[in-house]
């Protein structure tokens, strides 16, 4: 018997499948990475203008100190991770 208070296709009731449920993930997803790189990227433009006037060797000294290091790391995995979660958006509603 049909239930009047479901919104689910008669397809989706004899399937048992509904949402993907992975939209709440992604979301998520997104606005973390955004949110973590609102820092890295201060800590970035601190850097530079710090360094603005070094050398090559006095650049490469400082991104050799690990905590530079992990910081330039996690900025890069932060921005292209956003970047992939953005194109996936882009990708699955516009094409």
């Amino acid at each position: 018997m049909k239930d009047p208070h479901t919104l689910q296709t008669p397809l989706a009731r004899a399937r048992g499948l509904g949402a993907s449920h992975h939209g709440s993930l992604h979301w998520m997803q997104e606005r973390l990475t955004s949110l973590a790189s609102i820092p890295l990227t201060l800590w970035l433009a601190c850097s530079i203008l710090y360094l603005k006037d070094a050398s090559h060797s006095v650049i490469a000294a400082w991104l050799g100190h690990p905590l530079n290091a992990i910081m330039m790391l996690l900025f890069i995995f932060t921005i292209f991770y956003h970047t992939l979660l953005g194109l996936q958006v882009i990708t699955e509603d516009y094409i």
